[in-house]
């Protein structure tokens, strides 16, 4: 089966660009036959995550049907395809009813979308690279490097920042509905509500929190780490 391979160039060497056409077929094939299995992924994994074009088609309009309240399944997915399309030789309609067949017996989904993320997000790094070589070549002499460095690192620093909260947590929505309600009693009792926090004690002690209706302004010079603390306070 044709992948749609992408070749990048590392060094003056052609090299495969990272990725895992099996493990796309593997998650694209579950959600066909259960539409439930979406959901596990759904949170962190995008159509551009995927590396075979048509997979990546193929994924989008899954979740566009699934988000809709109807079905994904070969039948419903089909109409998406000219009728004289074909897919790596095959027509539409053996090619999803493939799919599926190759998700048929699959396990761990999860596990084979966050490896498809992954794949993802060092293709990704590799193209950034790629640009900074490229501009390091390119600039011209009066241009400091400092600012090549600096976008470098922004940019690696967002795919940190992506890559690390590729699962999305999930919330008990018992234990959701009882923090409420604790919050709403201790209004009505006159008390003091919780808030949310930094994590870093002196910072709480000065704020006292982040509350409703209170613009916290955090201001610092270029390159101090203001990105960096406004990520650790959420994820706190």
């Amino acid at each position: 089966m044709n992948d749609h391979t992408n070749l990048v160039s590392l060094s003056g060497k052609e090299k495969i660009a990272p990725h895992n056409a099996e493990a796309e077929r593997q998650v694209l094939g579950a959600i066909l036959m259960n539409n439930a299995v979406f959901f596990s992924v759904s949170g962190f994994l995008k159509p551009e995550h995927f590396y075979v074009p048509v997979h990546q088609n193929i994924f989008e309009k899954s979740a566009a049907l699934i988000r809709d309240g109807k079905t994904a399944s070969p039948i419903t997915l089909k109409t998406f395809f000219a009728s004289d399309e074909t897919i790596a030789g095959m027509t539409p309609t053996l090619f999803l009813l493939r799919l599926a067949g190759d998700g048929a017996n699959a396990i761990n989904v999860e596990d084979y979308g966050q490896a498809i993320h992954d794949l993802a997000i060092r293709r990704e790094m590799i193209d950034v690279c790629q640009s900074v070589i490229e501009s390091s070549y390119a600039a011209s002499i009066d241009q400091p490097a400092s600012k090549i460095v600096e976008d470098l690192s922004e940019r690696l620093f967002d795919l940190q920042v992506r890559s690390s909260s590729q699962k999305t947590e999930t919330t008990d929505l018992s234990a959701l509905a009882t923090r409420l309600g604790d919050a709403i009693s201790a209004r009505r009792n006159g008390e003091e509500a919780p808030v949310p926090t930094t994590g870093l004690v002196d910072v709480d002690a000065d704020m006292t929190g982040f509350r409703p209706g209170r613009l916290v302004v955090l201001a610092g010079r270029p390159g101090s780490g203001k990105t960096q603390t406004m990520v650790a306070f959420a994820r706190k």
